[in-house]
């Protein structure tokens, strides 16, 4: 839906190759970028991809107009495994091999078939080749991250979304962000889980479509 107003780039965060850091996921957005020839861009983050996108704000200010992070929270060390993964990852996904394993371990017996009629159907099934290496290295990421003394530092008009859906922490983080970071506004929707950008885009992108047009404009 965005892509009527707007030119729309998406991007995967990288799979283990090795390991990675969350400076190592900025490095690849900046390039990913530069490869593109954009020189800035409004960046949108979801969950670990706020994170990015909040570093890459920090790091490349000039070329971030304008900063939205989705459910987000700058900090997250002492949530358990368990609740790390239901952060990350939509429903319960049945998956194969290592993964299957290690849910098994968490949550118990296998979870059922996926429904086709859940709106996060196919939004579950695009994670069903996560490896578990990769997993792992996200988790530890947010167990690792701590941005908040560095919140204040942020120099860009930032919109911070979160759901009434949303777990108690992400809507206490949610509320940190727009009380330290000096240019921003909170913007809450209702009625829906974590994962609205997907079941319900259209209240997002009503949301954000007015919020860049308006900064962008300004910029």
């Amino acid at each position: 839906g965005l892509s009527d107003r707007f030119r729309v780039i998406t991007c995967d965060l990288r799979r283990w190759r090795g390991g990675f850091t969350l400076d190592t996921l900025v490095d690849d957005l900046s390039r990913l970028l530069t490869s593109l020839k954009v020189y800035s861009a409004a960046v949108v983050g979801h969950s670990l991809g706020g994170l990015v996108a909040l570093r890459f704000a920090l790091s490349y200010p000039e070329r971030c107009p304008a900063l939205v992070l989705c459910s987000t929270t700058p900090s997250m060390p002492s949530l358990t495994e368990v609740e790390l993964l239901s952060y990350l990852l939509p429903g319960e996904p049945s998956f194969d091999g290592l993964f299957a394993r290690l849910w098994k371990r968490l949550f118990g017996p296998e979870p059922p078939p996926l429904d086709d009629l859940d709106p996060r159907s196919q939004l579950i099934a695009s994670m069903a080749d996560l490896d578990r290496a990769t997993l792992n290295r996200r988790l530890s990421i947010l167990h690792e991250t701590d941005l908040t003394p560095v919140l204040g530092d942020i120099a860009v008009p930032t919109l911070i979304v979160a759901s009434s859906g949303d777990r108690p922490y992400i809507l206490a983080g949610s509320q940190l962000l727009d009380e330290r970071i000096p240019n921003s506004a909170l913007e809450v929707i209702e009625n829906t889980d974590q994962f609205y950008f997907y079941t319900r885009h259209d209240l997002l992108n009503a949301v954000l479509a007015d919020y860049i047009a308006e900064k962008i404009a300004r910029a």
